[in-house]
């Protein structure tokens, strides 16, 4: 149920939504061990009333923002930022979930906007050694009232949080390729797909058109918890000033690899199902040393489905190989003209036996939550060491809305 903020100031709707999170992670911490699907109801009920609450106030920051800008007089029905629907961009937000282009950014079309630059690195440096500058006391004090958890950590606020998730998605190669951001509403969410389209017909006169079918499908979009672990000296986060911004970039840096890691490798055995195993996708295989005709060939492949290829998705080793190509006069050789348009996206995350080419808007990253940053000196030997622990999770999980927009090759040799 959506939270009625009506007569409530911003302080209180703060307060109230610090408590919401409290709520949310005491009842997360208590049932997690039992975890089942009633839970799931009651901790999407808390978390959607959290939701509610920030998009409640991101509404009055932007109309303080306008008015402090002195240009409300000039702002109408067809402003995006008043009414997000004569927005013309390809991301929307409703009551279902956020779909989010590769071209927008996850903060802005979420609703969330980050108050500091590297607002999350500096958040974990200033629960360390206090106010860093960038981050005021009163800033602080939100953090840590609203962040502690039962454990004696402090977990990063979501404003703050999801920063890396566009970090992530900005150096990610499979959104660079076009892929889509969906924020999940559940723990399974399906997306629909056409699987046959309508057929349009020329009619004459008093003659009937003949019953054409269109059918629709699913893909299941399922949770997965990712993530990893670090452990930092606090001498070392209290002394080193460029600590908050380094956490930040690297933080992005890893979550980009696991995207691109699960999105191509996984091997749907606990973990996603990767594009190296996906069973729909279509495959030319022993291709063995590439050539730029190999990829002009899965395009045309690709075109003749139907679909309008985005990009080539290889790895980093094999598009130096294509690249390096000569003739028999040691002249260098480019990409034909069918690949002008096409965009390259190399990674070390590709294995070199495969390349994927395809319209990568019809991939999606279903995210279940915000990337979660937790911080805590305490427990286990971290206090005893002066340590201070960090960790990193997200879930989500990786499907195609429509399989015939992609060619797999396979077989590719060094």
């Amino acid at each position: 149920m959506a939270y009625d903020p009506k007569g409530k100031t911003n302080k209180e709707l703060l307060e109230a939504r610090a408590k919401l999170v409290t709520e949310a992670r005491n009842y997360l911490s208590d049932n997690e061990h039992q975890w089942a699907e009633r839970h799931d109801k009651q901790y999407d009920a808390m978390t959607a009333e959290v939701a509610s609450i920030s998009e409640a106030l991101e509404r009055r920051n932007n109309l303080t923002n306008i008015e402090a800008k002195g240009n409300l007089s000039k702002v109408g029905i067809d402003d995006p930022m008043i009414n997000p629907s004569r927005s013309h961009s390809t991301s929307f937000k409703n009551s279902e979930c956020v779909f989010v282009s590769s071209k927008e950014t996850y903060c802005g079309i979420a609703g969330l906007s980050p108050k500091v630059e590297n607002g999350f690195g500096e958040a974990v440096r200033s629960i360390v050694v206090g106010p860093t500058g960038k981050l005021y006391n009163q800033q602080l004090a939100a953090i840590m009232s609203e962040g502690t958890n039962q454990s004696g950590g402090v977990t990063v606020p979501i404003e703050m949080s999801a920063e890396v998730i566009d970090l992530a998605r900005a150096q990610s190669k499979v959104i660079q390729a076009g892929a889509n951001t969906v924020v999940m509403n559940s723990k399974e969410m399906t997306m629909a797909k056409v699987t046959s389209e309508p057929v349009m017909q020329v009619k004459a006169e008093g003659e009937m058109f003949d019953n054409t079918t269109m059918t629709f499908g699913g893909v299941r979009l399922n949770a997965y918890v990712i993530g990893c672990y670090m452990e930092a000296s606090r001498e070392l986060i209290e002394d080193a000033p460029n600590f908050g911004s380094l956490l930040e970039s690297e933080l992005g840096k890893s979550l980009a690899k696991s995207i691109d890691r699960y999105a191509i490798q996984g091997t749907a055995s606990g973990e996603p199902t990767g594009l190296t195993i996906h069973p729909s996708i279509l495959e030319t295989g022993s291709i063995g040393a590439i050539t730029w005709d190999d990829l002009a060939a899965a395009v045309s492949v690709v075109r003749a489905r139907n679909h309008s290829p985005s990009a080539c998705l290889l790895s980093t080793t094999i598009y130096d190989d294509v690249r390096l190509t000569k003739d028999n006069q040691d002249r260098w050789l480019g990409p034909p003209p069918i690949l002008q348009n096409i965009g390259f996206a190399d990674t070390n995350n590709c294995p070199n036996a495969f390349a994927f080419v395809g319209d990568f808007t019809k991939m999606i990253w279903g995210v279940r939550q915000n990337a979660m940053i937790e911080v805590s000196s305490v427990g286990g030997s971290l206090m005893k060491s002066h340590m201070v622990a960090i960790k990193i999770t997200w879930r989500g999980d990786f499907a195609l809305t429509d399989a015939t927009a992609f060619q797999r090759l396979a077989g590719i040799t060094t």
